[in-house]
């Protein structure tokens, strides 16, 4: 510690201890404050100890150390910046240091000793002033401890109505499941299995739509909004690209190992050879685009909300819901056999990678769209 005298910070006189004293009163005050300069690793005040002076932090840092249950270790709690105003509490109660307070680095403090001073009435206008001071930080931790519980309590209501959707999801996919051996019977009679997914599609959106209908106001949280909808558009255009590209790549290699005589582009895979393919796979390109704003809208909304259920209990939120919500996005594709279900897997993944990266539905239903139907009714997946 330096005694050595440097000149009081007219910033002291600002503060809101001083609010309320005469000039006469500042300027006894002022007479018995010392300003002390101290460095790295000394000690302000020692946890336990008796004191009877006031403290304002002109410059640097301090570090607020409580000690431990075996009291050898200190624990730090806390630490003082600039401006900061201590040893109201043991002054106005007259008890014990509570905490020890260290030089973290090199600090000057304004020290006023109220042992020093003798005149009662000004000691009577310190301890109403402390008496303010400590009435206004308790209304302020009162207010910070509301506002605390009230988000405390919103994001419970959130977690609770995202834990309802998810199980509403969950009831439908165990019953798509359960309906698994009509899904096999509806494919020999429609001219796609594509379209057994729409009954699905339908009954998942439902659910969806209805849990956003009680999140009015959060749609942007879940990625839905029209803001720089161009932007969007480009966005999912840009990601649809390289795994088309690699899909195509993937198909040629598969084709010329296993000698097949399939074709690159093959539109029989996704319609009956006795149809008018070119009609029927330019339609059915449609459909699967506006479907994709359904299947997506389901997938993201799942996704979104999977993460909001973890995130108060797990830092990985993000990828468990990438997890969960593209196992379930994969498991209603099982009716179209054994390869769809993890090709729908690994497309879901990379949506939804799409979906933490930029938080746009939007992106990931043109993606979705330009993927699936390219990949699927003109490329051909071979099942």
């Amino acid at each position: 510690m330096n005694n050595e005298r440097i000149s009081i910070n007219p910033n002291f006189l600002n503060h809101e201890f001083f609010q309320k004293f005469t000039d006469s009163e500042k300027a006894e005050l002022l007479d018995k404050c010392r300003a002390v300069k101290f460095s790295p690793g000394e000690v302000v005040l020692q946890e336990g100890t008796n004191n009877s002076s006031l403290f304002y932090l002109d410059a640097g840092v301090l570090s607020v150390t409580k000690k431990g249950t075996d009291d050898l270790q200190e624990v730090e709690i806390t630490t003082l910046n600039t401006g900061a105003f201590f040893g109201e509490m043991s002054v106005l109660r007259g008890v014990p240091v509570s905490a020890t307070i260290k030089a973290h680095d090199d600090v000057n403090l304004f020290i006023i000793n109220l042992d020093h001073i003798e005149n009662e009435n000004v000691i009577q206008a310190v301890k109403l002033a402390l008496g303010d001071i400590l009435v206004y930080r308790l209304e302020k931790t009162n207010q910070d401890v509301q506002m605390r519980n009230e988000r405390e309590l919103r994001l419970l209501d959130i977690q609770s109505s995202a834990a309802r959707f998810l199980i509403a999801n969950f009831i439908v996919l165990s019953l798509y499941i359960i309906s698994l051996p009509m899904a096999d019977w509806f494919t020999k009679v429609l001219p796609t299995d594509s379209l057994v997914s729409l009954f699905f599609i339908v009954i998942f959106s439902i659910v969806t739509l209805f849990f956003l209908r009680g999140e009015r106001g959060r749609f942007a949280e879940y990625g839905i909004s029209l803001n720089h909808v161009t932007s969007q558009i480009k966005t999912g255009v840009i990601w649809s690209i390289p795994p088309i590209l690699l899909y195509i790549a993937i198909k040629m290699f598969y084709l010329n190992s296993s000698n097949l005589e399939e074709e690159l582009f093959d539109f029989s895979s996704a319609v009956a050879p006795d149809t008018s393919r070119f009609i029927i796979v330019a339609g059915l390109s449609v459909m699967y685009l506006v479907f994709s704003f359904a299947q997506e809208i389901v997938r993201c909304v799942v996704q979104k909300a999977t993460e909001i259920y973890e995130r108060g209990s797990s830092k990985h939120a993000p990828l468990i819901a990438l997890f969960v919500a593209n196992i379930m996005f994969a498991a209603t594709h099982s009716h179209l056999g054994p390869i769809f279900p993890i090709i729908a897997f690994i497309a879901g993944m990379y949506w939804g990678t799409l979906y933490i990266i930029r938080g746009s539905y939007i992106s990931c239903v043109v993606c979705h769209g330009l993927m699936g139907s390219v990949i699927i009714f003109f490329v051909g997946v071979p099942y």
